[in-house]
């Protein structure tokens, strides 16, 4: 099977905050669950309230990436986090010097920080 080749747009100077973004928000997770190698369910407190922007950014830079936002009971969404089946590595001028690799171990990184944020600094 062929991969679709795929590209991250991201501003270099802007990663450290998109991370530190990201972090936040998935410090809210409550549970995490990985549908399939390309999906990343995360249940999300919103208790105190929500800032999705780094979802928003996100998809600025990497298309690839599919958010879906559903909501569940009072105190909680649903965050699906999908990527193509298709896909090989990420390339693109933030990453030069970083070893990113494919949208499934981004999706990795994803539940690394949800799960334990302080242990997904990389």
């Amino acid at each position: 099977m062929a991969t679709e080749p795929l590209a991250c747009t991201i501003d270099p100077s802007l990663v450290p905050a998109q991370q530190e973004g990201f972090r936040a928000l998935l410090a809210a997770a409550r549970t995490t669950e990985r549908v399939s190698p390309q999906h990343l369910r995360l249940m999300l407190a919103t208790d105190n309230g929500l800032d999705i922007s780094p979802l928003v950014q996100e998809k600025q830079c990497c298309r690839f990436f599919d958010f879906t936002l559903t909501p569940t009971v009072e105190g909680t969404v649903m965050l699906d986090i999908r990527v193509p089946a298709s896909a090989g590595p990420v390339n693109g001028p933030a990453l030069r010097g970083h070893e990113v690799g494919t949208p499934e171990e981004i999706l990795d990184w994803f539940a690394a920080t949800a799960v334990e944020p302080s242990r997904a600094n990389g």
